[in-house]
C-alpha cells in the first residue's frame, strides 16, 4: 500500500489508494437498483469525495465517523504534549500526525482546535492524495444495523481484504478513517522493519523527505513554536 498524505489515513493515510468503477454491465450481468440506505451511503462518499478533492476541510470532518475525529484529538493532544518515549507506544500513522502537526502548527493553535478542526486542518492545506481519492469507488455494500462497510475497487478491480466502514450518524454516512489507519499500519511496519528503525526514527525519515532537508530534533518533544 502506498504512503499517501499523512493526515487522512492514515490521511493518513494513510490512505485512499482507491478507483473509479467500470461502466457498462450488460442487462444479464446488470446490479439491481440500488436500496435507500445503498444510495445514501453512495451519496454522502461522493459528498465526501467532492470535499476531499475541494480542499473543503470543514465538509470533510462533517462526514467523519465520531470515532475518527477521536483519533484526532488524541493526537492534537498528544502533539502539545507528549516526549518521545511516549510516542513510540503509538500505532505509526498516529506518530506520523502528531509530528506533522507539530512541524506544521503553532502550540497556540493547536490548543484553540479541537479533533475536527485538526482533520480539517489537513485537507485544508492539501495532505492527501488527491489522485488517490478522484480514483476510489465503492463496489459492494453490506449493513448491520447503523454501520455499513464496503468492498473498494482500484482502477476497476475489487481489491481483496480492503472496505470502508461507515457510520450512519443522524441522516447522513459518516467514513471510518480510524479504520483506513490501522489498513495502513501492515505496509508501514514493513518498510519499518526494512529500514531497522524505530516507530519515531522512521516517522521522522518520512517527514523529512516529504520536507527535503532534516527537520529539527525538538520535533519529538513538542511543536516547534510556541505562537
Amino acid at each position: 500500500m502506498k504512503r499517501h498524505g499523512l493526515l487522512t489515513a492514515a490521511s493518513l493515510s494513510l490512505s485512499l489508494s482507491l478507483s473509479l468503477a467500470l461502466l457498462g454491465a450488460t442487462l444479464a450481468t446488470a446490479k439491481p437498483p440500488a436500496s435507500a440506505p445503498e444510495a445514501a451511503v453512495r451519496a454522502d462518499f461522493q459528498a465526501l469525495k467532492k470535499a476531499m478533492l475541494g480542499g473543503d476541510g470543514p465538509a470533510t470532518a462533517a462526514l467523519a465517523s465520531p470515532n475518527s475525529i477521536a483519533v484526532y484529538e488524541k493526537c492534537r493532544n498528544l502533539a502539545l504534549a507528549s516526549p518521545k518515549t511516549a510516542l513510540e507506544a503509538l500505532s505509526q500513522v498516529e506518530i506520523l500526525i502528531v509530528l506533522q502537526v507539530r512541524k506544521d502548527l503553532s502550540a497556540k493553535r493547536l490548543a484553540a482546535m479541537n479533533g475536527a478542526d485538526l482533520l480539517a486542518w489537513g485537507v485544508t492545506a492539501g495532505l492527501i492524495s488527491k489522485d488517490s481519492v478522484t480514483a476510489c469507488e465503492i463496489d459492494t455494500l453490506e449493513f448491520s444495523g447503523k454501520v455499513a462497510v464496503a468492498s473498494m475497487l482500484v482502477r476497476g478491480e475489487v481489491v481483496p481484504d480492503l472496505a470502508f466502514r461507515f457510520v450512519r450518524e443522524g441522516t447522513r454516512w459518516t467514513m471510518d478513517f480510524e479504520g483506513l489507519m490501522k489498513l495502513a499500519e501492515p505496509a508501514l511496519a514493513q518498510n519499518r522493519d526494512k529500514a531497522g528503525q524505530s516507530k519515531v526514527d522512521f516517522a521522522m525519515s518520512l517527514l523529512e523527505q516529504q520536507a527535503g532537508k532534516p527537520l529539527p530534533r525538538g520535533l519529538l518533544d513538542g511543536p516547534l513554536t510556541a505562537k
